[in-house]
């Protein structure tokens, strides 16, 4: 009997322990849990009352007092147009932007080109930069890098390409009939 009493102590005191816990979980229960249509039923209701809010006229705030003039700035310089550029050449392949304005000329950019351009026969010892055409051994050849190397060599491989070849010397010419 003993054993009874002393588990019908222990419940109990489980019971009013868990009391309170038991009374919230019973009134989460019996609240009505939000579903997915019941946030859109709500978010609908909202927007209608701020599009009746947005419709009406702003109220005003309070007036508030008048700020203090700002020091007066500088009078700004006169912009560019079109009548203030020019376009000066620089060598063969290069072009500068400039600007002036009241006597005083400023770079606004430096074009550079590799177009090509013939040099003549090549000459050995002469420096030719890329785009540069010469004529060599009958061909055509253009230089891909600043190079002294001659072409159609092995050395000079890596700075020129074949533009032209060399075509026949014409000597076996026959008469068409």
């Amino acid at each position: 009997m003993q054993a009874d009493a002393l588990a019908d102590a222990v419940v109990l005191a489980i019971q009013s322990t868990l009391a309170p816990i038991v009374a919230r979980v019973a009134a989460l229960e019996a609240r009505q849990l939000e579903t997915p249509a019941a946030v859109a039923e709500q978010l609908a209701g909202l927007r209608e009352r701020t599009a009746v809010l947005e419709t009406r006229a702003p109220v005003p705030g309070p007036p508030g007092a008048d700020g203090h003039d700002g020091a007066a700035g500088r009078d700004g310089v006169d912009g560019l147009g079109f009548d203030d550029l020019t376009a000066e050449r620089r060598g063969d392949r290069t072009i500068a932007i400039l600007a002036t304005k009241a006597g005083q000329v400023r770079e606004l950019a430096v074009l550079a080109f590799d177009w090509p351009i013939y040099r003549g026969v090549y000459e050995a010892g002469r420096t030719y930069d890329a785009g540069d055409v010469v004529t060599f051994g009958g061909s055509a050849w253009l230089a891909r890098e600043p190079t002294t190397t001659r072409p159609e060599t092995t050395a000079g491989a890596k700075a020129w390409t074949l533009a032209i070849k060399r075509g026949r010397d014409g000597r076996d010419l026959r008469a068409v009939s």
